[in-house]
């Protein structure tokens, strides 16, 4: 194997789990969305898959989406122009500058963040979601005591409203089994509706 093919395997092996991860975590969710989009229904349980236009008919009549995604554009544009600016003085030295090992090792510190961000990631839902997390029933911040909509069989149209009840038996200590110990005085809600094209916030006291 000759030089130039071994760097370039070095290449390739350094920076190949970097683009699969980045796949993985950046094309493939907006691509579930835009399928979803398509939906009549999110496609969870046992529900059909049906087809429909009505999302984009719904943008094209509704001004305050317009609005919203002419801000989403302009924060898009500035996020990208901060990356230029930063990106392109950083990618020329370190390409035309930069000799030998000293190119590949700083690529790698490059990219090694988006590693770390995702190990971080990781770490802390585990530490959060594990049997004796701060979200457990037991936990400082109890969450889903009914064990969230698959719990209580996930009422389509009534997801909102079946939380709002939850919150209202746990701060009566009315919960039976599930009642949250430590007789909490704050509860709060949120639910999404249908496509997550409605979202609802509510914050509950005894």
């Amino acid at each position: 194997m000759t030089e130039a093919k071994r760097r370039l395997w070095t290449i390739v092996g350094l920076t190949a789990p970097a683009y699969l991860w980045l796949t993985l975590t950046i094309f493939l969710p907006p691509s579930a969305m835009l399928f979803f989009s398509f939906l009549e229904k999110a496609p969870f349980g046992d529900r059909e898959i049906v087809f429909t236009l009505k999302q984009y008919a719904a943008f094209l009549t509704k001004s305050y989406l317009h609005q919203l995604t002419l801000r989403s554009l302009k924060l898009g544009l500035y996020v990208t122009a901060i990356c230029v600016v930063v990106g392109f003085p950083a990618a020329y030295v370190l390409a035309k500058r930069v000799r030998g090992r000293w190119r590949e090792a700083l690529f790698l510190l490059v990219v090694l963040p988006f590693w770390s961000n995702a190990l971080v990631r990781i770490f802390s839902w585990t530490v959060v979601l594990r049997p004796d997390g701060v979200l457990d029933r037991d936990g400082d911040m109890p969450s889903c005591p009914s064990g969230g909509l698959l719990g209580v069989g996930n009422p389509i149209a009534a997801a909102g409203l079946m939380k709002i009840c939850e919150l209202f038996w746990q701060l009566r200590e009315e919960a039976g089994a599930r009642q949250v110990p430590g007789q909490p005085k704050t509860g709060l809600a949120q639910a999404w509706g249908d496509l997550m094209q409605v979202g609802t916030v509510v914050v509950m006291r005894r």
